[in-house]
């Protein structure tokens, strides 16, 4: 799992600081969690929301490096049966505990 810092294709745009902080925050409440936070390579959803200055995160999970065959986004193979269930609830997890930061402040 992973939370980007920067998004985009070409121009990588930051990440709005309110929502690195609120991920930054959640991860150290879930120390038992493989979290990674890094710069997208490409565009997401969230970059519409980021480049107007609102608060928006983007939380993913990629394979390893040396899974070539495991990288089905946007591609007619990324269908149900290519989702781990292990690193789905992680997701959610994750994104609870940010929720939770939010309600915090």
């Amino acid at each position: 799992l992973n939370y980007l810092s920067a998004d985009g294709l070409i121009r990588k745009h930051p990440t709005h600081p309110a929502a690195l902080a609120l991920a930054r925050r959640a991860k150290t409440t879930l120390p038992g969690m493989e979290m990674v936070e890094k710069i997208g390579l490409a565009y997401t959803d969230a970059l519409l929301a980021t480049r107007r200055g609102l608060v928006a995160l983007t939380i993913n999970a990629l394979p390893s490096a040396d899974d070539a065959d495991g990288l089905h986004w946007h591609r007619m193979s990324d269908t149900y049966e290519k989702i781990d269930p292990q690193t789905l609830a992680a997701a959610q997890c994750f994104t609870w505990q940010v929720l939770q930061e939010m309600d915090k402040e």
